[in-house]
């Protein structure tokens, strides 16, 4: 059994999947294996990670598309590292990552290990410190931000697939990884640990058939549908009505940015909603005066009594 199975979903990647792989087969740690999953590419990128299996490391799967997601589960029911972690054909690692997460979940004998990571975008690389708290409050860290959702900065136990019947949820083919966070952190009892070093390496590119990147230039109605349909499942997971208030409001909030609703279908659809999201918007840094800014004027009159109360406040203490 390998100490490590690293598992990457391939799909219209011919420009970014070398490197990527070439940053796993120069890894100082050298007892892993490297689990390609071709998703029924149309490009060259099967044939690419084809010609990297002279190396007994490389294991090449193909299979017909079915998306991002059950393209990782299907990565996942292939692997039989002893800890798992995942990356993206578009990213690359440095050389230390697989020898320093793994000694680090041997010395803590922990589920999982989380590290910082690098974001690349527009030429500039800039280091992202991760802000894990304890355990139990790992999941809430996840949904803030305080820690990247995605799986490609987590080594996790293989083993903990199993005992929580972990799986990537099918049709979700955004944020897939997330879901996945969210159904193993959710459990208290899950041993965590945090490496404060970063090895991998997020390029926020410029891949036209990255799926972040399509949604976020054309969000629309059907981009807010889905999000919703997300936050139904994700809600098995968050025990915290105030916390899944908050998440439900920051879709809505996005939904507005991308002004897919005007303010009339706003308030026929989510009128019985509002008194959460005043209160919600409100906690947001300048979210009800942005969405003024867009148009939405009739939110000015709760952020009028928000500015008035704060003020009132002051001038009786």
């Amino acid at each position: 059994m390998p100490l490590v199975s690293v598992i990457i979903p391939v799909y219209k990647a011919e420009q970014y999947i070398e490197k990527c792989i070439e940053s796993f087969l120069s890894q100082t740690l050298r007892d892993f294996e490297l689990v390609l999953v071709d998703d029924g590419s149309p490009d060259r990128s099967g044939e690419i990670c084809e010609s990297f299996t002279a190396d007994k490391r490389v294991k090449v799967f193909h299979k017909q598309n079915e998306g991002v997601a059950l393209t990782r589960e299907y990565g996942m029911n292939k692997a039989i590292g002893e800890y798992t972690i995942h990356a993206d054909p578009d990213d690359w690692v440095e050389k230390t990552m697989l020898e320093k997460l793994y000694n680090k979940a041997k010395q803590d004998d922990a589920d999982m290990v989380i590290c910082d990571f690098y974001l690349e975008t527009n030429g500039k690389v800039l280091y992202q410190h991760q802000k894990p708290t304890t355990n139990s409050t790992v999941a809430k860290d996840i949904l803030r931000f305080n820690i990247e959702r995605s799986l490609c900065t987590k080594l996790i136990r293989r083993e903990c697939y199993s005992r929580y019947d972990v799986h990537f949820v099918k049709g979700f083919n955004h944020g897939e990884d997330f879901l996945v966070s969210m159904q193993l952190c959710c459990h208290p009892e899950l041993k965590i640990s945090y490496l404060p070093e970063a090895f991998y390496h997020y390029v926020k590119i410029f891949n036209e058939n990255s799926i972040t990147k399509n949604r976020e230039n054309s969000y629309n109605k059907e981009s807010f549908d889905y999000d919703c349909r997300y936050l139904q499942v994700l809600s098995k997971y968050i025990d915290d009505k105030e916390e899944y208030d908050y998440q439900e409001a920051v879709n809505i909030f996005r939904a507005f940015s991308y002004k897919v609703f005007t303010s009339k279908e706003f308030k026929d659809n989510f009128y019985s909603k509002r008194k959460m999201l005043y209160h919600q918007m409100g906690k947001m840094k300048g979210g009800l005066l942005y969405l003024s800014s867009l148009g939405f004027n009739w939110l000015s009159y709760p952020l009028y009594k928000i500015i008035s109360n704060t003020k009132k406040t002051i001038l009786n203490s």
